[in-house]
């Protein structure tokens, strides 16, 4: 390996995870040419991790605000740790944001796929129901009364999706995306680079927004981790959405593992997996969402026969058409979880979605 003044590290400040479950500062190197990492106790400046390969994570995941799991412990990067990486990743991580309203959402796996196909970065992410002083916070600037009195009401008729996207250009280059590819759906996004920072601190930070889930006939469904990472949340949409489900509530989250463990609580000691299942499930970001059927169907079978057997291998045998037989790596990483067993629908979508 290069020595350590190699000019493709990135250096960030980060809280890293003890073995005692405490956060301890350091300096974390990003080796871009062989996927290396190490860590350097702040205070100290000892190797708190010598460096080594880690072949799960890119460039593309080393930015201030990600949360990465390496080696088992939890890695939360706060800070740039060095004027040359800020200068290099800075214009890269321009922040905007997008409102995908009610009327959009017919085409949220579309939407979601030419996001990631354009090398965006969906970073937060949350289903919402708005109400009209929400509409104006982001169409308040609208001149026109009878076209602000249509922005208010297609903002405030359903559920809408809110997302904090990142990527270089973020605004511009996201304007450009919805205008050109969907231009006939009902989507805002930030017109300028202060708007997305007050539209994000809003939505995201300011604002509290009650949860959209129905809790009577719906199932639970998760992206993991890994599936999350590797860009197949699009297309893991599609697989839903075509079979006569309907997305009722959904929310962008990195679980600790103390969540984690209590939500796989029911795996320990059955599930040979187990102690893989929770270091992948608190590994990164999950999409968690309510699942219903568009009709008068099942929810909780029509996707459990979706996702298809809990190992990849045999899924790829048996039923190489399901979500895990197309997007499952093996049984900690079978990228996408379900609910069981029904009597556990109601639970688990309480889990994340209750009060």
């Amino acid at each position: 390996m290069q020595a350590i003044n190699d000019p493709e590290k990135l250096i960030f400040v980060a809280l890293a995870e003890t073995d005692g479950g405490l956060e301890k500062r350091i300096f974390l190197h990003f080796y871009c040419h062989d996927n290396s990492i190490e860590m350097i106790d702040e205070k100290t400046r000892k190797p708190f991790l010598r460096r080594i390969r880690v072949d799960h994570l890119t460039k593309k995941d080393f930015y201030v605000g990600s949360r990465l799991l390496i080696f088992g412990r939890n890695i939360n990067i706060i800070d740039y740790g060095d004027s040359k990486t800020k200068k290099e990743l800075s214009p890269r991580m321009e922040r905007t944001f997008v409102l995908l309203k009610w009327k959009s959402l017919t085409k949220l796996d579309a939407i979601w796929c030419e996001i990631l196909r354009e090398d965006f970065q969906i970073v937060n992410c949350q289903m919402m129901k708005l109400k009209p002083e929400d509409a104006v916070k982001i169409h308040g600037n609208e001149v026109d009364s009878t076209k602000l009195s249509d922005l208010i009401t297609s903002t405030i008729e359903g559920a809408s999706i809110g997302m904090e996207i990142v990527s270089r250009n973020a605004v511009q280059r996201m304007q450009e995306l919805c205008s050109e590819n969907f231009p006939d759906f009902p989507i805002y996004t930030s017109p300028d680079i202060s708007s997305a920072s007050r539209d994000i601190d809003y939505f995201f930070c300011a604002q509290k927004f009650p949860s959209t889930a129905v809790f009577t006939n719906t199932t639970l469904a998760i992206v993991k981790p890994h599936a999350f990472r590797s860009g197949k949340t699009g297309e893991i949409l599609k697989e839903i959405l075509s079979n006569d489900l309907r997305v009722t509530a959904m929310k962008l989250i990195h679980m600790g593992r103390k969540n984690c463990e209590d939500f796989l609580q029911v795996y320990r000691g059955v599930a040979p997996e187990y102690n893989q299942m929770v270091p992948e499930l608190s590994s990164g970001p999950s999409l968690i969402m309510e699942i219903s059927s568009g009709t008068s169907g099942d929810a909780h079978d029509t996707l459990r026969r979706l996702c298809g057997p809990f190992d990849p291998e045999i899924a790829q045998k048996l039923r190489p058409q399901t979500i895990r037989a197309k997007f499952g790596c093996d049984k900690a990483l079978n990228a996408i979880h379900c609910t069981d067993l029904p009597e556990d629908c109601a639970s688990e979508v309480d889990f994340f979605f209750g009060n």
